[in-house]
């Protein structure tokens, strides 16, 4: 080194015992006078559990479900920060199922916390490369041209499946199911809904899916009130 920096090698002395590297000052380890270190800084790739590399980065490890609440994470990637909270990314080992996750919690995964895409703006893209909307979820293989500025689209063939499910996840019951509100601000930046529409269940009859649909208008001072009803059967009663 020709900048008083060096890099010192050593063993932690207690549990679980791991290798450190330490870029620093000769003079002195203190943080102030840390430097950086540079793997691999006129190229090439860098390997974690392996010793084939196909992306600059590649991690190696054994597959795992993300941890129950209170227990210790065992994800291929763990950033922690300096007030506890961290995040998670992993692969699952669910057969049929080998998807990847992304859990944000607190220190001991008891606790979720939110995870914010693109909070300082920008559009957010599922099955596409070129969003429109802050949000949009394309089927795979639609081509469409979407010029218009929605918050949210949800783009697919749907084949008489529909492209999105609004249900209820409560216990088989009369009048459950799926409902959207429809509101916004009511006073100063306070958010209220003020109309529903929704789709429920006829009975409570297990394995019976007769159903009918609801639309619900709010007065001042009261709660939702039903106006319209559309039967399993066709019949419409206002």
């Amino acid at each position: 080194a020709t900048n008083n920096n060096t890099l010192d090698i050593g063993q932690v002395a207690g549990s679980p015992y791991g290798t450190w590297l330490q870029a620093a000052d000769k003079s002195d380890l203190n943080p102030t006078y840390t430097y950086p270190i540079l793997l691999n800084p006129l190229g090439g790739r860098v390997g974690i559990g392996t010793a084939s590399t196909e992306g600059k980065l590649t991690i190696s490890y054994t597959a795992a479900e993300l941890p129950t609440s209170g227990t210790t994470s065992n994800s291929a990637i763990q950033v922690i920060s300096s007030l506890g909270n961290q995040l998670n990314l992993g692969l699952n080992t669910v057969s049929g199922d080998y998807g990847a996750y992304i859990q944000a919690s607190d220190n001991n995964l008891a606790v979720p916390y939110p995870l914010n895409l693109q909070p300082n703006g920008g559009n957010v893209g599922i099955g596409t490369t070129s969003p429109s909307a802050q949000l949009e979820v394309q089927e795979t293989g639609i081509t469409v041209a979407n010029t218009q500025d929605f918050v949210a689209s949800f783009i697919g063939e749907g084949y008489g499946t529909g492209q999105v499910l609004i249900a209820d996840s409560a216990t088989i019951a009369a009048d459950k199911g799926g409902e959207l509100q429809f509101g916004g601000k009511y006073t100063g930046n306070s958010l209220t809904e003020w109309v529903t529409i929704g789709g429920y269940k006829d009975n409570g009859t297990d394995g019976q899916y007769g159903g009918y649909f609801k639309v619900t208008t709010r007065p001042n001072g009261g709660g939702a009130i039903e106006r319209m009803r559309i039967t399993s059967g066709g019949n419409v009663t206002v």
